[in-house]
């Protein structure tokens, strides 16, 4: 794993004197290359670059004896001549004498700006880097309060569309996990954080560092659930003002074994069998069959709309991207309590594996095929644990590995509901009860026989006891 861009380490309070030369020679870290070249790449914009050599040479990680002072001379962009100096620098092809040449431009033209560093803030680590589209940037810097110093940690994510969302968190310690064979680290940093509703709360960040710069891997909230809960700052999101998080990594607590025994199914030989809804997850990507239902597939030609069924054909994701649609918490939940499971991929290729086992247990797996409906309807004992179950119809292209909507939520005619006609299936009105705060198992009346819940139940999952010793005891 590799952190880009610029990763500043404070020399004053780290004491790693980067810049302790004493005489008219250069001294330039040999992990800035690596930003040179992103830059010449354009991997990272102008102002980054900037700002980044700005503080370099500020802090003198990057030390120029006798800079330049700034002209009067009128520049508004940088010369296409400095960042091709930047890549050939990165690939050794010129010296660093000929790259400094270009920064020494650079301020003497105004473009860099060395001034005076403000001493009431000291920055540790500033680091930034794109990662699925998202910017994110992390900061991590000494500050004054009154006669004491605290540690502020600020990690910034940018979307596409420019969206940002901060989490500012208050440093209390941190120790190190491990480090590799390459001085890697990964840390464990506690802090204290506002909530929503303005309560300071704990939490620790799980941090990769690597050539002194750093990324938070997950943010990890202390809480009394009966499980732990790792985010990924990616995956956590504002819509109108409210924090949303919409994938969890889950994990077992060390001191709940006993309530695990309770819940889990470790002392069953023949053990329940989920069934991971892969093809739903590939149903939600974008674009897809979601993209297809906005209207946002169809094209104009001659003035004229013509619908596109293009997005109803998505490749097939695997079980490392499932998420809040397509039953991500349940499925990591039943692992780690020992269920057996398989994907919606090998259920199509080998229907007959359900006659193996006594209990089957469906998430939600909206989007099956004709084999993998006929399978699941025809077995002894179903727990469909989501609504809205075998709700449409796919055909499954094995050597191309896609999916292809053929029946089902409204296609291809609009009063199409269930793909199946299955008059058994729960999604109204179900589906939207995320609360479940009144969650109930019910029979299904035959075919299959078994039961079904009556809520949408991927947040509950995590923190009721006794909604998993049901489905257990099912």
């Amino acid at each position: 794993m590799k952190l880009k861009l610029f990763s500043i380490l404070t020399i004053c309070i780290l004491g790693l004197a980067l810049s302790s030369a004493s005489s008219q020679d250069l001294s330039i870290p040999e992990w800035i290359k690596n930003n040179a070249g992103w830059w010449a790449n354009d991997q990272i914009d102008d102002e980054t670059f900037v700002k980044g050599i700005e503080f370099l040479v500020q802090k003198e990680v990057i030390f120029i004896p006798n800079l330049p002072e700034s002209t009067n001379e009128n520049v508004e962009s940088i010369p296409e001549w400095i960042k091709n100096n930047a890549g050939w620098w990165a690939n050794d092809q010129i010296d660093d004498e000929t790259f400094v040449k270009g920064i020494e431009y650079l301020v003497k033209v105004g473009i860099i700006v060395i001034g005076q560093i403000d001493n009431s803030e000291s920055v540790l680590f500033y680091s930034t880097m794109e990662e699925d589209g998202i910017k994110i940037v992390y900061t991590e810097k000494m500050v004054k309060v009154g006669d004491n110093e605290v540690v502020i940690i600020e990690n910034e994510l940018e979307n596409k569309t420019g969206d940002k969302i901060k989490f500012v968190l208050t440093k209390l310690n941190e120790h190190v996990v491990m480090v590799d064979e390459n001085g890697e680290k990964y840390l464990l940093i506690n802090a204290l954080v506002k909530n929503e509703l303005g309560d300071v709360i704990s939490v620790h960040l799980h941090v990769y560092e690597s050539q002194s710069a750093r990324q938070i891997i997950y943010i990890e909230y202390d809480d009394d659930g009966i499980f732990r809960k790792l985010i990924e700052p990616k995956h956590s999101w504002k819509e109108e003002g409210i924090l949303s998080i919409t994938k969890f990594k889950i994990l077992l607590k060390d001191d709940l074994s006993e309530v695990y025994e309770k819940i889990g199914v470790y002392d069953k030989k023949n053990k329940p069998l989920v069934i991971i809804p892969t093809f739903t997850a590939s149903a939600y990507s974008e674009p897809g069959f979601y993209t297809f239902y906005r209207g946002e597939c169809d094209t104009e030609l001659h003035g004229m709309l013509f619908r596109n069924d293009a997005c109803l054909t998505v490749n097939i994701l695997s079980k490392n991207n499932l998420g809040h649609s397509s039953s991500n918490n349940a499925v990591q939940v039943l692992e780690l309590l020992d269920y057996e499971s398989i994907t919606d991929m090998e259920l199509h290729t080998n229907p007959s594996i359900l006659n193996d086992y006594d209990k089957i247990i469906v998430l939600h797996n909206e989007y099956v095929s004709k084999i993998m409906f006929d399978a699941i309807t025809s077995h002894d004992n179903v727990i469909f644990l989501y609504p809205n179950a075998l709700y449409a119809e796919v055909e499954v292209d094995m050597i191309n590995n896609t999916i292809t909507l053929l029946r089902g939520h409204n296609y291809p005619d609009l009063t199409i509901r269930n793909g199946f006609d299955w008059e058994n299936e729960n999604t109204h009105p179900y589906e939207y009860d995320t609360e479940c705060e009144n969650w109930e198992f019910y029979p299904t009346g035959g075919n299959p026989d078994g039961y079904m819940l009556n809520c949408f139940p991927e947040n509950k999952i995590l923190e009721d006891q006794l909604l998993l010793k049901t489905l257990k005891d099912l």
